[in-house]
């Protein structure tokens, strides 16, 4: 192809024609330049390609991971909801001073009800690591910087650190002063409730209850909230997908 383009070249100026040659020059020019802008045209499209690879890549794992912390939130809630509905059915039998019954013992058991939440981070750290511009939709972004920032730190740390939300340490005291844990013949674990009328008339442990009761509904609705926005982000991050491939 270049021996091609000196022979023209050549011919041009051995014909004296510069008029033919300058034309020729000039076009030469202008397709050198074309061929620099469709390579480089070339070159922006297979980096553009390949970034939103690596996006549909991330906002899959992100959206693997929230679809865990969904299943967390539901698994936690359950908890909490079971743990509520016992403990208002215990509050309701000790207000009211009722007769002794061997489901008390099971009521009075389940105060030492407990979950700790583990959410997923690990797609969004990795985000972090190769920068959070990869993800093209400024909202959503900031919507899963948001979530896992916020969010998730706030709930981690209603779950494991706050102490009005650690409610089977905080009956903890009342639970091994008046349960007694024993093991029957068969070396199954039996519980009974030690001096029951004592129990009942404990106002310390009437406090803690109510107050555990306020604090678990509180608890309730964080993570009612907190499985929301978490379902709302799977959607979001499925739309985008269906729009980058």
């Amino acid at each position: 192809m270049l021996k091609f383009f000196r022979r023209i070249r050549r011919n041009l100026l051995s014909q004296g024609n510069l008029r033919k040659y300058l034309i020729y020059a000039i076009g030469e020019i202008l397709l050198v330049m074309v061929g620099i802008l469709l390579a480089l045209q070339i070159n922006n499209w297979n980096e553009n390609r390949q970034k939103r690879k690596e996006q549909i890549n991330l906002l899959e794992g992100m959206q693997k991971d929230l679809v865990r912390d969904v299943r967390t939130f539901q698994a936690a809630l359950r908890i909490q909801q079971r743990s509520l509905e016992r403990h208002t059915i215990l509050r309701n039998i000790i207000y009211k001073k009722a007769p002794f019954h061997d489901s008390t013992t099971y009521y009075f058991a389940s105060l030492n009800t407990t979950s700790t939440p583990i959410f997923v981070v690990a797609n969004y750290e990795r985000a972090l690591r190769e920068g959070l511009k990869i993800i093209s939709n400024d909202s959503l972004r900031n919507d899963l910087v948001y979530y896992y920032e916020y969010t998730i730190p706030y709930m981690d740390n209603k779950t494991k650190i706050d102490p009005k939300y650690q409610f089977a340490e905080i009956m903890r005291p009342f639970y091994n002063q008046y349960l007694k844990v024993e093991l029957d013949d068969n070396d199954a674990v039996t519980y009974s409730i030690n001096n029951y009328p004592m129990l009942v008339s404990d106002n310390p442990f009437l406090v803690e209850l109510d107050a555990a009761l306020l604090n678990k509904k509180v608890l309730i609705e964080l993570l009612e909230e907190s499985l929301q926005s978490c379902r709302s982000l799977i959607d979001r991050i499925e739309k985008e997908l269906q729009v980058l491939r």
